[in-house]
């Protein structure tokens, strides 16, 4: 595992800092997860000290939640619709292929970290279904083959 950078980890210690011991422990995961794109590992420790929570109470909660990751995230962030409307038109062929061409799974980066692939309930386009998001950009109507092609040219950037 690699040690984010020193920025990331003072920021990290500045969120929790921050924290009002009496809020809910989501609430401070989802501000480091919203401010930071995932919650460094390195600051589970720091969060048991500020909360009083133990560790695999810590790890239990970010387990739990699929918003929330130990992981950096990648460059861009794939969604792909798995509300019932997409499914129905294709959307679990789009989710394979998505985890065939970028060989991981969801909530997990391709190995060069540039892609990270995530089920969204619904991309509010059912009229335009199946649909994917890159980056927030929603687009309809998309195909294995379309999807295919988004994705090598994502990951062949540098």
């Amino acid at each position: 595992m690699t040690v984010p950078a020193v920025s990331v980890l003072d920021r990290a210690a500045e969120i929790i800092a921050a924290f009002v011991p009496d809020s809910d422990l989501v609430d401070l995961l989802t501000q480091l997860q919203d401010q930071l794109g995932f919650i460094p590992p390195q600051t589970v420790a720091l969060i048991a000290d500020a909360t009083g929570i133990e560790r695999p109470a810590i790890y239990k909660a970010i387990e739990l939640s699929p918003s929330f990751s130990l992981m950096p995230p990648g460059k861009h962030l794939l969604y792909v619709c798995s509300a019932d409307n997409c499914c129905s038109k294709g959307g679990l062929e789009l989710a394979a292929t998505a985890k065939r061409v970028l060989a991981t799974d969801f909530y997990q980066c391709d190995e060069k970290k540039l892609v990270r692939l995530e089920p969204f309930r619904c991309l509010g386009n059912c009229v335009n279904g199946p649909n994917i998001a890159v980056d927030k950009v929603v687009q309809g109507h998309m195909t294995p083959e379309k999807l295919e092609a988004v994705l090598r040219e994502l990951l062949a950037e540098n």
